[in-house]
């Protein structure tokens, strides 16, 4: 364990060394045959009806390893899985806004766990006095950069800290141009406008870990992202033929089995080794496609 924390701080900072675990969990969507669609749902309209599953998973990226995974319908949304992973004392959990309700973060404080979430737009935040609601564009107008501690509206008018620092004008555009490709409508003018900072909801104290920071922390998300695409380009994740739903369950959880192989069990302790002798990071990409293809692995 010493030499897996001396390893953990260089690489992502003194900070992560203040958490047992950093949990980030986030989900995915498989597209199934069509003779699924009753147990599994997806989208249907007068023109098509497709298919799809949501897939989700979580890894813990002090220990390295996978803590969950589960096949769902499509219908069951990321605010519903986000109360099922089991927290303890001394967690961290990094979620996209997906997973955000009120009532997941106080069930972080009474488990003495920590979180940090992206900011969900139209989420009502109180002013911590007044109980009224905070205009967050025109407080943000106002001073530019946010840190202080702001109440939910829930029943427990749960207390959390509110960080938001601007963001680059290139990072800024790019959101917006996605936000309006994503969207069926045109988002209205005042989302577009928030897009212009990186917005998160802590529960972790200000002398512990100062704003700056915690976009540090939240960065660590994007391991999963990575372990996402490392399935779909490499391990053939997302491909089901036409098949029955007891066959699916064999395929997905083969696959979940062999996943845990490639990068548990051989990326992992591998990644260090590389960076030791070699002074080079150990691609997770790269690493997949050579297990699954056998092309020579070059670079790294």
């Amino acid at each position: 364990m010493v030499a897996r924390k001396k390893f953990l701080k260089v690489k992502h900072g003194p900070e992560s060394l203040l958490f047992n675990r950093i949990i980030v969990q986030d989900s995915t969507i498989i597209r199934l045959p069509q003779r699924l669609f009753d147990d599994f749902s997806g989208v249907s309209n007068g023109y098509s009806t497709v298919c799809n599953a949501r897939v989700q998973a979580a890894y813990e990226i002090v220990n390295e390893q996978f803590l969950s995974f589960s096949i769902d319908s499509y219908s069951k949304t990321d605010y519903q899985a986000g109360a099922e992973p089991d927290l303890e004392k001394g967690d961290l959990t990094l979620r996209d806004r997906g997973y955000l309700t009120a009532d997941e973060i106080q069930r972080h404080l009474d488990l003495g766990a920590d979180c940090i979430y992206r900011y969900k737009y139209k989420l009502v935040l109180l002013d911590p006095k007044s109980e009224k609601p905070i205009d967050l564009l025109a407080l943000l107008k106002k001073t530019n950069r946010i840190d202080l501690v702001i109440k939910l509206n829930n029943k427990s008018k749960t207390k959390v800290r509110l960080v938001a620092l601007p963001v680059s004008e290139e990072i800024a555009n790019h959101r917006r141009m996605k936000a309006k490709k994503e969207n069926k409508s045109m988002p209205n003018a005042e989302y577009l406008e928030l897009l212009g900072w990186g917005i998160y909801l802590t529960t972790i104290a200000k002398e512990i870990v100062n704003g700056d920071r915690i976009f540090t922390l939240y960065k660590l998300r994007w391991r999963i992202e990575i372990i996402f695409k490392s399935w779909k380009s490499n391990m053939a994740f997302d491909r089901i033929h036409n098949v029955s739903k007891i066959q699916l369950w064999v395929i997905l959880w083969s696959r979940f089995i062999m996943i845990i192989i490639c990068i548990q069990i051989i990326y992992t302790p591998c990644r260090p080794m590389v960076k030791a002798v070699l002074n080079k990071d150990l691609s997770l990409i790269k690493v997949t496609h050579y297990l699954v293809f056998g092309r020579k692995l070059i670079n790294f």
